[in-house]
């Protein structure tokens, strides 16, 4: 048990950094210049914002109110950002360390894999139990990390290629 709490302190701190990083600096206010962030220019501020995944995954989830579909949605746009992430590796691959990445992947994997069994832990341990909203909301969370995880690796080949072609939609 103390393991898993702290995996889930550790993974909330990991979480927290990352978002982080997703924060727009303001214009310097010691140069007369504009300051350009980082996230514009390497795009990864509107890939971030607007991406084809999201697109179609918010088009298609808003129409949708049964919880099967919902699921199955939302496990469909989990494929879509594993299929990113290993895009993304292959890609870095060629300018970084293949094991690298590799071992990088895994441990992520096995982050959100421990998180995935501290969440079912706890609804599995409440009066409540594991019903259709816990599924929906296990998966919605499960789909945030790996989008997380795809955008970051792709913050990665935005900054050594210039740009970041999707494999959804292609």
């Amino acid at each position: 048990m103390k393991n898993k709490f702290f995996a889930v302190i550790l993974s909330m701190l990991f979480l927290f950094q990352l978002s982080a990083c997703f924060k727009v600096p303001e214009k310097n206010a010691t140069s007369s210049q504009d300051y350009v962030s980082f996230f514009e220019k390497t795009g990864i501020q509107s890939i971030a914002e607007s991406n084809p995944i999201d697109n179609d995954y918010y088009s298609e989830i808003n129409d949708i109110y049964d919880t099967d579909s919902i699921h199955k949605i939302t496990n469909r746009y989990i494929d879509a950002w594993k299929t990113e992430i290993i895009n993304a590796i292959d890609l870095l691959s060629d300018k970084m360390d293949k094991k690298f990445l590799i071992e990088s992947q895994e441990a992520w994997e096995n982050v959100a894999q421990n998180e995935y069994e501290i969440e079912i832990d706890v609804i599995e341990q409440s009066s409540v139990g594991y019903g259709t909203e816990h599924k929906i909301l296990v998966g919605n969370k499960l789909l945030n990390n790996t989008r997380l995880r795809a955008l970051m690796l792709i913050e990665c080949v935005c900054v050594l290629y210039g740009k970041y072609d999707f494999v959804w939609g292609a």
